[in-house]
């Protein structure tokens, strides 16, 4: 490791640490949440450590393990009776602060651009203004906590809109990383999620900032949308319609979250699917080689050349290959050095290009 990646890979681990420490401050320093995460970092920390997450041709990625058990809990915080308690004891104002995380985040993806670990995609100017949450989180505590002086629905706006920046944040680092469905990055897959520590960020840190602003903003909603006062014989049946009120602007956030999450999803695969795309990264030392499918829409022919004049070999496979695939490359570049080595006219040993 060298030393830029040890001092990113540093600073990371604090930011975790103060995530996690503000989060169990939040929920009134609950020990059994405190244990729990614990053992949650160091499962992860430690399959990090052994390289179980660096192996990304299995059909089932297994990089989306770290967000099942986060998954889990969210569930059981706003689906349960206990877990609905709990979320009235938060802290909302420590749950507001924490977002001041997100801006030396984006400086450490920056960072890890410039070490070859994360695409141009995940940075502030690829597209990613997932800073700008952070940069105005000051801000915000100041105007709504300290000094009292912004109305609870701007407060619910701003973290409806960080919601939003956060998920395009989240969209950007799966469609980059080196998986099956692997659509942006192709140049430069996420391979930093992958690695110690930063698989704290999808497993640990997301989900905790993700549950911040869905919890500030049902238990402001919930604070604040007040029933009027009625005085009369029909007293109750006014005060129940008004309670289904609060229970339809309750469903209505909810769907509001699941339409922006597939808003989000729909924006960034379309994105995806205008942006150039490099067919043959990452490409091999020599010769080079180009797949067509067969005539009978069922198969694939590959020709493996030692360069733009000398065909070395041509082979069918069996199926369809999506050469979009980072999987699918690898193979087919691994055939080609295969197909080079049992090459005896020599001519393969000139090379179309080298890479820097």
């Amino acid at each position: 490791m060298d030393s830029s990646t040890y001092c990113a890979s540093s600073i990371f681990g604090l930011i975790t640490l103060l995530v996690v420490f503000t989060f169990h401050q939040a929920v009134k320093g609950s020990g059994r949440f405190a244990a729990l995460v614990a053992i949650w970092i160091a499962i992860q920390c430690g399959a990090a450590l052994a390289g179980y997450f660096r192996v990304t041709d299995t059909i089932f990625p297994r990089l989306l393990l770290v967000v099942v058990p986060p998954a889990i809990l969210m569930a059981w915080l706003f689906l349960t009776g206990p877990g609905k308690a709990l979320m009235d004891r938060m802290n909302v104002d420590l749950l507001t602060m924490i977002h001041v995380v997100r801006a030396p985040i984006e400086v450490v993806l920056y960072w890890s651009f410039i070490d070859k670990m994360v695409p141009y995609e995940m940075t502030f100017g690829g597209g990613n203004p997932d800073m700008l949450a952070g940069l105005s989180t000051p801000c915000i505590y100041y105007l709504a906590v300290m000094r009292s002086g912004m109305k609870w629905r701007w407060l619910v706006t701003w973290n409806f809109v960080c919601v939003g920046l956060l998920l395009n944040e989240v969209f950007r680092a799966v469609l980059s990383a080196p998986l099956l469905f692997q659509t942006i990055g192709l140049d430069q897959p996420n391979v930093l999620v992958l690695q110690f520590p930063f698989v704290l960020l999808p497993g640990v840190v997301v989900p905790v900032l993700l549950c911040a602003h869905i919890v500030v903003i049902r238990n402001l909603v919930k604070a604040h949308w007040q029933e009027p006062k009625i005085v009369s014989s029909g007293r109750a049946v006014i005060s129940h319609f008004f309670q289904m009120k609060r229970k339809i602007a309750m469903n209505i956030i909810t769907h509001c979250l699941l339409a922006g999450f597939l808003a989000a999803a729909g924006i960034q695969q379309q994105a995806a699917s205008k942006a150039p795309r490099s067919a043959r990264q990452p490409f091999p030392e020599k010769g080079f080689w180009v797949a067509e499918t067969a005539r009978d829409k069922k198969s694939t022919i590959v020709r493996y050349y030692a360069h733009s004049n000398h065909l070395v070999s041509e082979t069918t496979e069996p199926e369809l290959l999506d050469v979009r695939k980072l999987a699918v490359r690898k193979y087919l570049n691994e055939k080609l050095r295969k197909e080079l080595e049992k090459d005896t006219t020599g001519q393969s040993a000139v090379k179309l290009y080298e890479i820097n």
